[in-house]
């Protein structure tokens, strides 16, 4: 989690910690485990394709609420080995 905010922190330098945490929670894909306990997995599992882009959005001048519409559907997302 901390390199995904050090690459977001260094792609675009103006981000507050505020921002930077609101884009990783937003840009993480729940884990499939039920019920979700967020106090024992968290938002999920870090997406840091998705947060970068959502990082340098912001650098082009977007706001946060507007970076954060940029949703990504499942199907466009490279499987892991272990999906």
């Amino acid at each position: 989690m901390a390199g995904v905010a050090a690459q977001l922190i260094g792609a675009n330098p103006k981000l507050t910690p505020d921002e930077v945490k609101a884009i990783l929670l937003a840009s993480a894909d729940p884990l499939p485990k039920e019920p979700r306990d967020p106090n024992l997995q968290g938002a999920g599992m870090v997406d840091p394709d998705h947060a970068l882009r959502m990082a340098l959005k912001m650098k082009e001048g977007a706001s946060l609420e507007q970076a954060l519409q940029l949703k990504e559907p499942p199907s466009t997302r490279k499987k892991s080995p272990a999906d």
